[in-house]
């Protein structure tokens, strides 16, 4: 291993696409073969690719089916093992792949300056030519993401800060973005069992109605039965097929209709990451870029975990605010997460579990209070800090109606 080559991380990626179907289609669209340095690496990589862009199954057989003549040139059917059984998880997938990117663009650096010594030496070539070749040389080489933008190149869109609407009016009216604000977290809280889950199925249910793309992710609650059921009951009133000829009708058409909204649920305690924000960002991402989502929803946040190592539960949710703050900024919609309020000192009401870390992330804070049947916004960088909007509960349907 060294600075510009790491075999041992190419083969730990790929090691994690051969195990799990998930980490497969995620890595397959982040990773570009491109990275690897060996070629026998590239050649099964292209094969998997070629696997997941027809949603075939990806294991040992496929791919050494899949590769055919080329797999003497991937080291063969023993290598191919060798590669398989490379990492007992599949879970640090992401991170692999950052080690093999980061080799990639060292290599690429190298490359270029090598390049530019010879160029240097070249008597014929003015000084002023040099270095706007050299320019280029630099500026084409890539990175995994530029954070310095030059601010005239920024287009700014009419009716000032872009947001999604809610499906609730008065919190759409307090702010200036008109609804969920793009690039930012959203944090919707309440006590146990205040009817948070319910707030935001509603407000993604009204933004599927729109034509909208939604991610549902979840990682200590509904599976995706579970919340298909809650989104019926919101439309029609019943979460199954009622005894009740006449109110059939109404159910079916409520069925038909979720059947044909865009909504992917994304399960983080199935997920082979041990749910991982690394794990849900990067499939978000991934998945972003084929088709892109209009909102991403996240319940309880608090029980995700982070591949690095921290020191402490606040470090870790620090960590975790961070990674989706990022993932949200990245794909310029908003992520709506779902947290817990839990009691303070002598019972006296606090800020969401881990809200410091969550909250110093976020654009717009909520809060639910069903028994007041209000909402409060007591943080929002778009206006309206401080400020309540009415909101009531219908038991019939379960769900949350402003105005």
């Amino acid at each position: 291993m060294s600075a510009t080559v790491n075999l041992e991380a190419e083969m730990a990626v790929l090691g994690s696409i051969l195990m799990s179907r998930v980490h497969a289609r995620r890595l397959t669209v982040t990773v570009d073969p491109a990275w690897f340095y060996r070629d026998a690496h590239r050649l099964i990589f292209s094969a998997v690719k070629a696997l997941c862009e027809v949603d075939d199954p990806v294991d040992f057989l496929t791919v050494k089916t899949k590769l055919g003549p080329n797999l003497e040139n991937a080291g063969g059917e023993d290598y191919l093992i060798q590669v398989c059984e490379f990492v007992p998880s599949a879970a640090n997938g992401d991170y692999y792949s950052e080690l093999v990117k980061e080799c990639f663009i060292r290599r690429q650096i190298l490359d270029r300056i090598k390049k530019l010594a010879g160029r240097a030496i070249d008597q014929e070539l003015s000084t002023e030519a040099l270095v706007s070749e050299a320019r280029e040389l630099i500026s084409g080489i890539e990175s995994p993401r530029n954070p310095i933008i030059n601010v005239a190149d920024v287009k700014i869109g009419e009716g000032g800060d872009l947001g999604i609407p809610s499906g609730y009016p008065g919190l759409d009216r307090s702010i200036s973005t008109g609804g969920y604000p793009t690039g930012q977290i959203t944090v919707v809280s309440a006590y146990h069992k205040g009817g948070k889950t319910a707030f935001m199925s509603g407000s993604a249910l009204s933004i599927l109605e729109e034509g909208g793309r939604i991610l549902w992710a979840t990682f200590d609650d509904l599976s995706a039965e579970q919340l298909k059921r809650r989104m019926v009951r919101q439309m029609c009133g019943w979460s199954k097929r009622p005894t009740v000829a006449s109110y059939v009708s109404d159910y079916e058409m409520a069925m038909h209709l979720i059947d044909g909204y865009d909504l992917d649920f994304y399960d983080g305690a199935l997920d082979d990451g041990g749910g991982t924000v690394e794990a849900f960002a990067g499939y978000a991402e991934a998945q972003h870029s084929r088709t892109p989502y209009t909102a991403i929803f996240c319940d309880y946040w608090q029980v995700m975990t982070t591949m690095r190592k921290c020191n402490s539960d606040e470090r870790e949710l620090g960590e975790i605010s961070r990674i989706l703050a990022r993932m949200s900024r990245r794909l310029s919609i908003p992520a709506i997460v779902g947290a817990q309020i839990t009691e303070g000192r002598a019972g006296e009401k606090t800020r969401t579990k881990g809200g410091r870390s969550i909250e110093e992330k976020a654009g717009l804070v909520l809060r639910l209070d069903r028994e007041t049947e209000q909402v409060e916004i007591p943080y929002s960088r778009f206006g309206g800090s401080g400020t309540n909007f009415p909101i009531q509960w219908d038991k019939y349907k379960e769900r949350h109606i402003s105005e």
